[in-house]
């Protein structure tokens, strides 16, 4: 079954929360008008890729009810509802979560510790780096194996050290500079400074 989770900054000023994402024109589709949609800080559709990191961010985070986000958020929600009205709470009540931006910091791994460690082929360092794999897998060549090539032969290879790309160790950094983009811009337009940062938070089916 696949999964979409959905992420949303807000920050307080004054006392006052607001959703602080930008709007986005939302042009005709089928039956739907042209619109301004609240454009999401981060999104991803995959279960499989992101239902770890997800898992430790519900662990950080708790319950938030619709009435208590944003007005910019709960706007946004009432105008993409296409059930009955006295649903649309009760829906989101269930699942939205509301994750302190100082709690998400806290969960960011050390940029010098890495959960995989090998000897790997220059070509597929360059191609993993730039995004065209994935994936490295398994190390192209054993410790015992390099040492036995000779220097010409080694200068193929490097030492390298990765995380899965299911893994919330790849995933938490994405998130941190996604949240801090929208406030630093926030910022920048309001000449201010956020009083606090968090994030809300849901998974949908």
């Amino acid at each position: 079954m696949s999964s979409d989770y959905y992420f949303y900054t807000e920050a307080l000023v004054d006392g006052t929360w607001y959703g602080i994402d930008p709007r986005v024109l939302r042009l005709q589709h089928g039956d739907r008008g042209m619109t301004w949609q609240v454009n999401h800080t981060y999104w991803n559709g995959s279960r499989s890729y992101f239902g770890e990191t997800f898992e430790k961010l519900e662990e950080v985070s708790v319950p938030i009810k619709l009435e208590d986000t944003s007005a910019e958020f709960r706007m946004n929600r009432v105008m993409d509802w296409r059930g009955d009205d006295k649903d649309i709470a009760p829906y989101y009540d269930k699942i939205l979560r509301v994750l302190p931006m100082e709690k998400l910091l806290a969960m960011k791994p050390d940029k010098d510790t890495h959960e995989i460690h090998g000897i790997y082929h220059k070509d597929r360092i360059v191609l993993f780096e730039d995004g065209t794999l994935e994936d490295l897998y398994e190390e192209d060549i054993s410790p015992e194996a390099y040492s036995g090539l000779d220097e010409e032969a080694k200068r193929v290879y490097q030492y390298y050290e990765w995380d899965n790309p299911m893994s919330w160790r790849h995933y938490i950094p994405i998130l941190i500079s996604a949240v801090n983009a929208r406030v630093a811009e926030f910022e920048s337009v309001n000449y201010c400074d956020c009083d606090s940062v968090r994030i809300i938070m849901y998974e949908c089916w």
